[in-house]
């Protein structure tokens, strides 16, 4: 399938054999991917080249920093591509940071890559709202946050 605009997605994860797979089955949509193996790196390239991605997918636990924190600080940093997390460790508590942080689409592993293909290429096509993951209203979410993240400097 051939999107209608292909996209420049940064993948974020440590597991080399889903990497590929993930790679392999969106570039044959027609995106370009390019994979990094944790969250430090992933932060470093969209520090680097801050407009050249549309979507980040990023795994939830990573070494050295993690899915949520890596989705903080590009947030503090105004980041404003589209973000899609993997991650078979998705508690409640997870779920809602990633909700208070905004990320556009959550999906548990194991995953099936057609569903994976459908949501990117569905962002490709422009229909992005669908595809927010529900379930805790956004002050639920956000107590949530400030249970499960560690205090940090305040940003403005």
């Amino acid at each position: 399938m051939n999107p209608a605009h292909p996209l420049n997605i940064l993948l974020a994860e440590d597991e080399r054999p889903v990497a590929f797979s993930i790679s392999f089955a969106l570039k044959g949509d027609g995106h370009k991917i390019e994979i990094v193996s944790d969250g430090e790196e992933a932060l470093s390239e969209l520090k680097r080249k801050p407009d050249a991605f549309d979507v980040l997918i990023t795994d939830h636990s990573m070494p050295r920093m993690n899915g949520i924190e890596l989705v903080k600080r590009l947030r503090e940093s105004g980041f404003r591509g589209r973000i899609a997390v993997l991650s078979a460790h998705l508690s409640e508590e997870t779920r809602a940071a990633y909700l208070a942080l905004g990320v556009d689409t959550m999906i548990p592993k194991p995953f099936d890559v057609h569903e994976l293909r459908a949501i990117i290429n569905g962002i490709a096509r422009g229909e992005g709202d669908a595809l927010r993951p529900t379930g805790l209203s956004t002050t639920e979410a956000c107590k949530l946050l400030r249970l499960g993240l560690p205090e940090g400097p305040e940003t403005p």
